[in-house]
């Protein structure tokens, strides 16, 4: 299997669909098919809870435990995920049937008891709340389809419960108060199985999963806590990890001439921003707040024939001095 890494640029390549694409690049090439892919990242989830999160790594493992009921594909479209089939009968109603026979990962198959539940929950959370907001009531049908009411027409409610944040777990659990950042309990492709604080989180392939087209055949997978940038790409090199999550910009030249090393570039839909510490000379002056703003070439970033004006780059270091 040839060792792969990710440029900085991107993170559209989430945990489930990256493990599958190994195994389809190890297969061409008739290597040795593996149990075990370890991934390096820089961070550490400061939580498994995917309702009380906004962390990029959270989200990361929750892509792995967890479903929702809808999903982004990879052409950036809103599909139904747990969710089998769905009518607006009005503009304020959504009526959703879920899909039979899935199972959580303790067994607990799923109903519309569990969505309602879940909703609810996550409309409890200052961090899940967000993506709630527009619901107005929750009803059960039946064992399998649920009513959501909006307070006004809402077209955004599909990608909103497409968020990580609104995972779908067990109500019982719910009800127990179950501590899901110690033990993670969703639907997802992989189960949690260990995680060393500071070292690494392990995850075993779920064999339940319901989306047999999207059944993982990696067994189980690693993400490895490696905080240096050089470190990383040593592990990578030396073979001891097998993708790079976070690729430190000043080695991706030497990983791209590495034969040893496949190098996956894409384009990113991530949103960048600038943000200032309004509270530290010079950023508590407005007008250099201002200045900065108008140095910067917008309409080149836009069109990605532009970069950072010399302008800016003086601005900045006079800033910084």
């Amino acid at each position: 299997m040839e060792r792969k890494t990710s440029n900085t640029s991107w993170r559209l390549a989430l945990a489930v669909a990256l493990a599958m694409s190994l195994v389809a690049a190890s297969g061409a090439a008739a290597a040795p098919k593996r149990d075990t892919v370890v991934i390096a990242s820089a961070n550490e989830p400061p939580t498994l809870d995917p309702t009380n999160q906004t962390s990029l790594m959270t989200k990361e493992m929750c892509m792995l435990m967890y479903n929702r009921l809808f999903t982004i594909d990879a052409k950036l479209n809103v599909v139904p995920d747990l969710v089998d089939s769905y009518t607006t009968p009005s503009p304020t109603v959504w009526l959703m049937k879920i899909k039979a026979g899935v199972k959580f990962h303790n067994g607990h198959v799923l109903s519309s008891a569990d969505v309602k539940a879940t909703l609810e929950y996550c409309a409890a959370s200052s961090y899940a709340s967000a993506y709630v907001t527009d619901i107005k009531k929750i009803e059960i049908v039946d064992g399998l389809t649920v009513r959501i009411t909006t307070a006004q027409p809402c077209p955004l409610l599909p990608m909103n419960l497409s968020q990580s944040s609104v995972s779908i777990i067990p109500k019982d659990m719910i009800d127990s108060k179950h501590n899901f950042n110690a033990e993670p309990c969703g639907t997802g492709p992989y189960k949690f199985k260990r995680w060393v604080l500071g070292d690494k989180v392990e995850f075993v392939r779920n064999a339940d999963y319901f989306d047999t087209k999207r059944q993982p055949s990696i067994q189980n997978l690693v993400w490895k806590v490696i905080p240096e940038g050089s470190s990383r790409t040593i592990a990578l090199q030396a073979g001891e990890v097998d993708f790079l999550y976070d690729v430190a910009t000043i080695d991706l030249p030497t990983l791209q001439n590495d034969k040893g090393v496949t190098v996956l570039l894409k384009e990113s839909c991530n949103l960048n921003y600038l943000t200032f510490n309004v509270e530290k000379k010079p950023f508590d002056n407005a007008l250099v707040r201002k200045a900065i703003d108008a140095a910067i070439d917008k309409q080149g970033i836009v069109t990605e024939e532009g970069s950072t004006p010399d302008s800016l780059r003086y601005f900045l270091a006079r800033a910084r001095s």
